[in-house]
């Protein structure tokens, strides 16, 4: 198992948005047999923003319900301006919830609806690219 991972991870030529650099650690005991990976996240382009939309309060005498609304709008439309790279990178740090992720435990606070429509709209971030280049091609074309 321990020349299985050792081989995966020194085969590794560049990154992929699965696998940013310097992401994933090997370290191994005297006494261990076995190589470990931690696993850590990669702070991604808009990084303060996305945070500055969580930490955002509700305006005196809004409802919650509607606070978290817009909210999720205002999220979705930071998650637009993220590039694929980032916005896969992302989705990946929301699934992987790390105890250490500053926007992971933002989002764990979200009801479970809104965290998956927001982490489908991250998904489908090659899609809309392609479509918005492929838009602007055929007004120019």
């Amino acid at each position: 198992m321990k020349d299985i991972v050792a081989s995966r991870i020194a085969n590794r030529n560049g990154s992929t948005c699965w696998e940013p650099p310097n992401t994933a650690h090997v370290s191994s005991d005297d006494d261990d047999s076995e190589a470990r990976v931690r696993i850590t996240w990669k702070p991604v382009q808009l990084e303060n923003e996305i945070i500055a939309v969580f930490d955002e309060r509700p305006a005196p005498g809004e409802q919650l319900e509607m606070a978290f609304r817009r909210k999720e709008q205002q999220l979705a439309a930071v998650f637009a301006r993220l590039n694929a790279v980032d916005s896969l990178a992302l989705q990946r740090r929301l699934n992987l919830s790390l105890s250490d992720d500053p926007i992971a435990e933002r989002f764990g606070r979200l009801v479970v609806a809104r965290r998956t429509r927001l982490l489908a709209f991250l998904a489908d971030a090659r899609r809309r690219i392609a479509l918005r280049l492929s838009h602007v091609a055929g007004r120019h074309g």
